[in-house]
């Protein structure tokens, strides 16, 4: 289990594709293991304040997000025209698991999203 939640900035670009590549999640315990995501469910929000009333982009288990199991990695997949969708700006994410029951924040911190040069 998380004893607090890490802090971790993620810049991408507007329009580029998410995925493996630019950035995933390893969940580990106190102890330091991977944490076995075997059934578990999981979202990642990302918003311009936490008290916005809805995400401008949202992940979960079923639809962005998959989760590794035993290994207990956590990546986020959006297509390039997905990506367009979200306007540049800087806005905040946290990604949270439910694991038996048990809701848990991992991560979260500034999530900027940066307009493309080339056309």
């Amino acid at each position: 289990m998380a004893s607090f939640a890490a802090v971790r900035n993620l810049e991408v670009v507007r329009g580029d594709t998410l995925d493996g590549g630019v950035f995933s999640f390893l969940l580990l315990d106190v102890a330091g293991s991977p944490v076995d995501l075997t059934g578990a469910t999981a979202v990642l929000d990302v918003r311009t304040h936490a008290a916005s009333a809805a995400p401008v982009l949202a992940l979960t288990e079923a639809a962005g997000l998959t989760l590794g199991g035993a290994a207990g990695t956590v990546t986020p997949s959006r297509t390039a025209a997905e990506m367009e969708a979200v306007p540049a700006g800087a806005y905040r994410y946290d990604l949270r698991t439910t694991i038996a029951g048990v809701v848990e924040t991992w991560v979260s911190g500034a999530f900027v999203v940066h307009d493309r040069i080339s056309q």
